[in-house]
């Protein structure tokens, strides 16, 4: 989630309506769905340069999610980010 956070505020236009952000508990899932605008300069007004940046953020956290049983799926389209994760609820 403060993964989701930050990227919004990296990539999203300012604006309460620039995101949707719903995330729903039963007793066997967790899912995550967010979508957001992607500003036409996120990349620039990133806040860290382009050595700074690592592009493996999305990697790390697909591996994690899919180590714990789950997926993490995202696309853009026709200029909207979004990102899909769904995790089974551990018992125990």
């Amino acid at each position: 989630m403060t993964e989701i956070g930050t990227n919004i505020r990296r990539h999203a236009p300012a604006g309460a309506d620039s995101y949707l952000l719903f995330v729903t508990l039963s007793p066997e899932w967790i899912e995550i769905r967010e979508t957001n605008d992607i500003r036409d300069d996120a990349d620039a007004q990133s806040g860290l340069s382009a050595q700074e940046r690592s592009g493996r953020g999305l990697a790390m956290h697909r591996t994690h999610v899919q180590e714990l049983g789950g997926e993490l799926t995202t696309r853009s389209d026709d200029g909207t980010w979004m990102i899909y994760v769904r995790i089974p609820c551990v018992r125990g």
